[in-house]
């Protein structure tokens, strides 16, 4: 099995409203593009991530980091105290500490956010995205992407995406 960290992404979520104003950004699109392209040629995929919760205030008021696995649709995501294990179909959810699994039947509705279209063309139907420019973590230069839903009424407020810089094909 190829593994390849290519993203490293936070999810921000919360109660805030977003500027209706805000467009879609050509730059950030062509990364985007870039690393959907990279993942389709992949046969798997591990991506480290935050998972950032926070409330109308701005404030974090919760902070994890995880792990997901991905091969095709199926997907594990790995983080302190939990895991859930999806084969599309049905997701199973085990809290360590109560020692407890919850299973759900998956959302395959095209609006539903999954791990698997985190890393594909999900943007262009449902979401703005425009660039926030780069940093550098551990001697990787990052590219970050926000992307805000259209739809001001889903459960996610933003999504931030840190792009390894040299792990996806450039666009031409």
């Amino acid at each position: 099995m190829m593994k390849k960290t290519i993203l490293i992404g936070a999810l921000l979520c919360g109660i805030v409203s977003v500027s209706s104003a805000q467009s879609t950004d050509p730059k950030a699109k062509v990364v985007l593009d870039g690393v959907s392209k990279k993942f389709k040629s992949l046969t798997s995929v591990v991506a480290n991530f935050i998972l950032k919760v926070e409330g109308a205030n701005n404030k974090v008021s919760d902070t994890k980091k995880g792990t997901v696995f991905l091969k095709g649709a199926k997907y594990k995501v790995a983080l302190d105290g939990q895991e859930i294990i999806s084969d599309n179909k049905t997701s199973w959810t085990y809290s360590k500490d109560v020692n407890e699994v919850t299973i759900n039947s998956v959302d395959q509705s095209s609006s539903a956010m999954t791990p698997a279209k985190l890393f594909t063309n999900f943007y262009d139907k449902d979401y703005l995205y425009r660039m926030e420019g780069e940093t550098t973590e551990k001697g990787k230069v990052l590219q970050n992407i926000e992307l805000t839903p259209t739809d001001k009424s889903k459960s996610m407020f933003k999504v931030l995406v840190s792009i390894d810089k040299r792990a996806r094909p450039l666009q031409g």
